[in-house]
């Protein structure tokens, strides 16, 4: 037996779209800004350590803060080391920051919804430390 819907049940399909798909959007933009995010911090994480490594060789702040960014490809970091020339047995400590903006207008949307002044920039820091050879 074939069943025909009617007009006013095609109505309330759609009807009921329009209700979940402002919820489906934000879930769909957040699940994608806390994505960069992640591949954002997993970056610098990796570049912070790469030029740890590095400083653990003896090399000079300037070659640890060239490592630093060229590990971290889209991203600007900034980059402070402390103790690069240090003698052997101490740590030399490596500190990347960088600012990541979100592409989606989440945040307006939960701004609209009531979420307070939500940010569209998050900073991001990753440190690492190896001890000198």
């Amino acid at each position: 037996m074939r069943r025909h819907h009617s007009v006013r049940e095609r109505g309330q399909s759609l009807v009921e779209f329009a209700m979940v798909a402002p919820l489906l959007f934000v879930v769909v933009f957040a699940i994608v800004d806390f994505g960069r995010l992640f591949q954002t911090q997993v970056t610098l994480t990796n570049a912070a350590r790469e030029g740890a490594r590095l400083g653990a060789t003896g090399a000079t702040t300037s070659d640890i803060q060239s490592r630093v960014i060229a590990t971290a490809p889209g991203l600007t970091p900034t980059v402070s080391v402390t103790n690069a020339e240090g003698t052997s047995g101490e740590s030399v400590i490596v500190t990347a920051n960088t600012t990541v903006n979100l592409i989606t207008p989440l945040a307006r949307v939960i701004t609209l919804i009531g979420g307070g002044g939500m940010s569209t920039s998050f900073a991001l820091t990753s440190q690492a430390d190896m001890r000198l050879e």
